[in-house]
């Protein structure tokens, strides 16, 4: 159960460097409303300036008029003022910089299909994604000095703790990256962004004012030395502004409406040239920001090749950032960026998760951190490796000496997520040796400079009580990732609901038992699940009680 935790670390270090930016003013205000010709080259700004970076400019949203066009909120799916959950701790002090892993950043596509009475497949249950949802500090003995500081620790499993849909696995461990940035001081440095809307039938209604409405956030949240250019697209592609102030953003966004077909590929290959465009003599990071339901039925639709165009994109240091709206959006697009060099993606079923996002995380979400992650972990004597949760993509591969190799393509800045990679181990026929780790891990990465950092750490073993927020929380989570998979794998591929829901309702109870209110949200998948899986078993199958009936004691 869990029931202590230690409390969150803060860093405390002052930033090692202080950057200085060359920078354009280019949110000066234009009165122009004519978008310039697409194939119109723009001269270089002579009158570039060095000024250091500044602090953000905190939002009033009540004077936003964000809302235009779109209908009143569900009460419904309003979350309740009052919480079945009691917290776990009270974390004081500053958040620190942490990272997170690049790819799918929430899990909002699970929740939607569970709200819309679908029983999701298993890959729909990105770890990534639910992971990313959670504060999961990890344990730090010392600050960190560097950019990026991997550390970890590892807990054995008692009889009641060990994974439901894995019961073999004795130990899960954490690997987690803090950083040297300190929280209060960190700026992000200044942007080239391109905006690539999807403006095609498919986004018309909701869909589109969602985009529009994110679409001012992200204009009203420029500062000083961005810039930004908006595309539309459907079946073909129109330059709305090019490198424009804000009121010519503005005017423009509001005159976007949605029809034709989808041509993805189209947006995407024009937001590739004018990020480049916008990247000519420039010290900003470039970035395009595509706003889509993900219903290509023009030019390239398969996962693959946007996976094939977003690693070309890389390669000229151009990062994708996919803001995924509405109901039609999948897993496949998710699947496919989370293998690529500085992609991440978000989705967003409403205004009012969109909105809560862009005003706490857009600092971070269009900034990479470090790219190229590889960690070698092998195991130590009497332990082999079960199980590897919340590792983006299929980079993965075992070493010649029982070990295995991950590969993790992006990680962002975090303000206030510990995140991390989760290990389940095995013990063997050996003893493991007293007082040793589970594992070793070696990594390397490298940076936005192209430095490539290389450091070694252990996964000690302690006990569940003492061990961090991150990994007793990862602990649960891990719990039901595993278990919400294989209830789906049961249904959907075995045809054995019975076994799906027995499945559920023990996680069910242990989750109701953790009184942690982080893991709410997996308490209502959980139920939610189990509302659309109990109507197709026969009652006669059920049993509501974990207890042997004649024995009358728990099942081991």
């Amino acid at each position: 159960m869990l029931r202590r935790a230690l409390p969150l670390f803060a860093l405390a270090l002052p930033l090692a460097f202080s950057p200085t930016f060359v920078v354009h003013d280019a949110l000066a205000d234009d009165d122009s409303d004519e978008a310039l010709d697409e194939d119109e080259d723009e001269d270089e700004d002579e009158g570039s300036r060095t000024i250091r970076y500044r602090s953000r400019t905190e939002i009033d949203f009540d004077l936003m008029d964000v809302d235009a066009d779109l209908a009143p909120p569900n009460p419904a799916l309003l979350p309740s003022s009052r919480s079945r959950f009691q917290p776990l701790i009270q974390a004081d002090g500053p958040a620190s910089i942490s990272a997170t892993v690049g790819g799918a950043q929430d899990a909002n596509f699970l929740d939607l299909q569970l709200e819309e009475d679908h029983i999701p497949r298993p890959e729909h249950f990105t770890a990534e994604g639910i992971l990313s949802e959670h504060d999961l500090p990890v344990a730090e003995d010392v600050a960190c000095d560097q950019l990026l500081c991997a550390t970890g620790q590892a807990v054995e499993l008692g009889r009641g703790e060990r994974l439901l849909a894995q019961p073999h696995v004795d130990a899960i461990a954490q690997i987690g990256f803090s950083s040297g940035l300190d929280a209060e001081s960190w700026q992000r440095p200044p942007l080239n962004i391109v905006a690539v809307v999807d403006t095609s039938g498919s986004m018309e209604g909701e869909p589109l004012a969602t985009t529009k409405a994110a679409l001012r956030l992200l204009v009203r949240r420029m500062e000083r030395g961005d810039r930004m250019t908006l595309l539309s697209f459907d079946d073909k592609v129109r330059v709305q502004v090019r490198d424009g102030g804000s009121p010519e953003l503005l005017r423009a966004i509001d005159r976007l409406t949605a029809s034709n077909s989808t041509c993805v590929q189209c947006g995407l290959e024009r937001g590739w040239k004018e990020a480049l465009h916008l990247d000519r003599g420039s010290e900003a990071l470039s970035r395009v920001v595509l706003f889509t339901d993900e219903r290509p039925n023009v030019g390239t639709t398969s996962a693959a090749g946007f996976q094939r165009l977003l690693t070309q994109m890389a390669a000229d240091d151009i990062g994708v950032t996919t803001i995924g709206v509405a109901s039609h959006f999948g897993v496949e697009l998710a699947q496919a960026v989370s293998t690529v060099r500085g992609a991440n993606l978000y989705y967003f079923e409403d205004l009012r998760e969109m909105r809560r996002v862009f005003d706490e995380e857009l600092d971070t979400m269009l900034v990479p951190l470090a790219y190229a992650m590889e960690l070698e972990i092998q195991p130590e004597q009497g332990w082999d490796l079960a199980g590897v949760y919340g590792l983006p993509g299929e980079a993965l591969a075992w070493t010649r000496d029982g070990g295995i190799r991950l590969e993790v393509a992006t990680l962002f800045p975090s303000r206030d997520k510990g995140g991390g990679i989760f290990l389940g181990f095995e013990q063997t026929g050996l003893d493991p040796r007293p007082d040793r780790p589970v594992a070793s891990v070696t990594v390397r990465y490298e940076t936005l400079e192209g430095r490539t950092p290389r450091s070694e750490l252990a996964l000690p073993v302690v006990e569940l009580d003492a061990a961090s927020l991150g990994l007793q929380r990862g602990v649960a989570l891990v719990d039901a990732i595993t278990t919400l998979k294989a209830a789906t794998v049961a249904h959907h591929d075995e045809g054995d609901d019975a076994h799906a829901w027995e499945l559920l309702r023990d996680l069910e109870q242990r989750l109701d038992l953790a009184e942690d209110p982080a893991l709410e949200p997996e308490w209502v998948r959980v139920t939610e699940l189990m509302g659309l899986i109990e109507p197709l078993v026969d009652p006669s199958e059920r049993r509501l009680s974990r207890r042997d009936p004649v024995s009358g004691l728990p099942r081991r």
